[in-house]
C-alpha cells in the first residue's frame, strides 16, 4: 500500500511537471484578416498583454520578471517612398539615436517572398542597457515591424522572442507593388517620424516593466 501511494506520488510530479513545461512553452496566436498577417506570441508563466499607447502598436506582451517585452507594429506606408530600401534611411535616422544606440547591425532576409531588414542594436536609456532586434517588412503599402527588446541579452537567442520573430507571416501571396518611386527628392520625414514613434514606445513598454517591478521593493523597504 506504501508503495502504490508512492508512486502515486511520483506520478503526479512528473505530470506536473509536463504541464509547467507545457505552460512555459505555450503560444497564443494574434490574427488579422484586414492587416493581412498573422504571429505567435508568448503567452507562458510572467508575460502579460500591453494595453497599445498608440494606433501604431496592433499588439505587444511583456515579461516584467525576465525584462523582456515583444509587439507588432503596423502603419501606412510613406507615398513617396513605399520600398523597403527608400524607407530604411530615414527610419534608420530615428531608431538609431546618437548617443543612445550602439553595437548596431543589419540583415537582409525574406518573409513569405517579401524582402524584410532586420535591425540589432544595444540602447541605453535611464540606467537601463538593453538589446534589441526590428525586423520591418513593407507589403501592399503598409510598414510592418515586429520588435523585440531584452535586458537580459540578446532577443534573437532567446527561445520564446526567436520562436515569436519567426511565427511571423502574411495570410496571402506577395502583392504586386507597380508604383513609381521618385528617387530625386527622397522623402524621410514619415519614416524618421514612424522610427521615432517605435522607439519611444518600445523604450517605454521596457521601461514601465522595469519600474512595475522594481516599485513594491521600494514601497517594501520604506
Amino acid at each position: 500500500m506504501i508503495r502504490h501511494n508512492r508512486r502515486v506520488v511520483c506520478i503526479a510530479r512528473v505530470l506536473c511537471a509536463l504541464c509547467c513545461l507545457t505552460a512555459n512553452a505555450r503560444a497564443e496566436s494574434w490574427k488579422s484578416d484586414e492587416l493581412n498577417c498573422t504571429i505567435g506570441l508568448p503567452s507562458g508563466t510572467n508575460w502579460s498583454h500591453v494595453l497599445p499607447p498608440a494606433p501604431i502598436l496592433k499588439v505587444a506582451v511583456r515579461n516584467i520578471t525576465e525584462g523582456k517585452s515583444v509587439a507588432l507594429y503596423i502603419v501606412d506606408a510613406p507615398q513617396d517612398g513605399p520600398t523597403l530600401s527608400s524607407f530604411l534611411p530615414g527610419f534608420k535616422k530615428s531608431w538609431f539615436k546618437e548617443g543612445v544606440s550602439s553595437n548596431r547591425s543589419e540583415e537582409w532576409t525574406t518573409i513569405d517572398g517579401r524582402s524584410a531588414c532586420r535591425l540589432n542594436d544595444t540602447v541605453t536609456t535611464q540606467g537601463m542597457v538593453m538589446q534589441r532586434v526590428d525586423i520591418i517588412v513593407i507589403d501592399n503599402k503598409l510598414v510592418y515591424q515586429v520588435a523585440a527588446m531584452s535586458r537580459s541579452g540578446d532577443p534573437v537567442e532567446d527561445p520564446e522572442i526567436s520562436a515569436t520573430l519567426k511565427s511571423f507571416h502574411f495570410l496571402s501571396d506577395a502583392a504586386s507593388n507597380s508604383a513609381k518611386v521618385s528617387m530625386s527628392h527622397p522623402v524621410d520625414r514619415l519614416p524618421r517620424l514612424i522610427g521615432s514613434i517605435t522607439f519611444y514606445v518600445l523604450v517605454g513598454i521596457a521601461a514601465i516593466a522595469l519600474i512595475t517591478k522594481t516599485w513594491p521593493r521600494q514601497k517594501t523597504k520604506s
